[in-house]
């Protein structure tokens, strides 16, 4: 067989090979309304802005505390935070544009001013005045930003394991892939096996993660409009903290971390925390990048040491 032929064949092979792997892989978006009956909590309310609804909850009585979700997750990671902390606290969770039941940013504006904007036209529209802070990984970042915008209207900031301060040997991640080209045929090619296995490396004990969880975290990716919604905020231009910054930082500062998170390390955590003047850092050694679904109850006890704390110090 000449050359040519050889070519031939083996380029048929690859555009059959392909072609059978999109079509196995290919999934549709799934109906909206079939996933707010299955998502949306007894809690849930809706705010709109700009032209889009956005999904947040509002439970409990207390001081004032915002839980932020990481990417590609949404407010349910902070179902066991919720449960704990509405006994005394009134806890306000969001799904951020593009993510959960909130769907994709109609304008495809994914800037931390627009999230900084969402922040405070919820705040407002629950009428509080100050609270505490909290974010996993970019929600962390979204927190930290916004407590430095508007250190008057945060009482606190928690961040766990939380981007923002630059990474030494960044590792490769699934969603360096996702932003790339390949990022395009992801939009359409989604397994849910590739879901499952980014679920288990991120955590620290791969057997806590469920069928369950699982299922919530693949179904929200297909909300309508969420998967290209991803691909926009992954390649959307964040600011970077370094040590002048962070120095001017006068908002007291959880730092909670796992240190098992292949993503960020423990090193990363401790060198923003020892950038803050008001700061505190606890570790999980059994947690990876989300402890507080790994150990819900420990890293609870953990903010409420802190809270009371902070508590004390302003009494003096």
């Amino acid at each position: 067989m000449s050359s040519k032929k050889i070519l031939s064949v083996l380029l048929i092979a690859l555009v059959t090979v392909l072609s059978g792997t999109i079509a196995f892989t290919y999934r549709s978006d799934l109906p909206a309304e079939e996933l707010m009956q299955k998502y949306v909590l007894p809690a849930s309310g809706w705010m709109m802005l700009h032209e889009q609804n956005i999904h947040f909850t509002d439970e409990g009585i207390g001081p004032a505390v915002l839980l932020i979700h990481g990417t590609s997750s949404s407010l349910h990671t902070w179902n066991a935070w919720t449960e704990e902390l509405k006994k005394d606290h009134r806890i306000i969770r969001i799904d951020l544009p593009g993510f959960g039941l909130s769907g994709p940013h109609p304008n495809h504006n994914y800037s931390e001013e627009s999230y900084h904007e969402l922040f405070e036209e919820l705040r407002q529209a629950l009428r509080i005045q100050k609270w505490t802070v909290v974010g996993n990984s970019f929600g962390g970042f979204l927190a930290a930003s916004y407590a430095e915008q508007h250190p008057t209207r945060t009482n606190g900031l928690v961040l766990v394991n939380s981007s923002g301060w630059p990474q030494k040997n960044k590792p490769f991640n699934i969603f360096d892939l996702a932003k790339g080209p390949i990022g395009n045929v992801l939009i359409y090619c989604t397994p849910k096996m590739m879901v499952e296995r980014s679920l288990q490396k991120i955590y620290g004990n791969p057997e806590k993660v469920n069928p369950e969880l699982v299922d919530r975290h693949y179904e929200l990716l297909l909300f309508p409009g969420n998967r290209s919604a991803l691909r926009g905020r992954l390649n959307t231009k964040y600011s970077e903290w370094n040590a002048d910054r962070s120095y001017q930082m006068k908002t007291p500062t959880l730092f909670i971390w796992g240190e098992k998170d292949p993503w960020i390390s423990l090193e990363n955590g401790q060198s923003w925390s020892e950038s803050f003047p008001n700061s505190t850092l606890i570790s999980f050694p059994e947690s990876g990048h989300v402890p507080m679904e790994e150990q819900p109850l420990e890293t609870v006890r953990t903010y409420r040491n802190w809270e009371a704390q902070r508590a004390k110090s302003l009494g003096n």
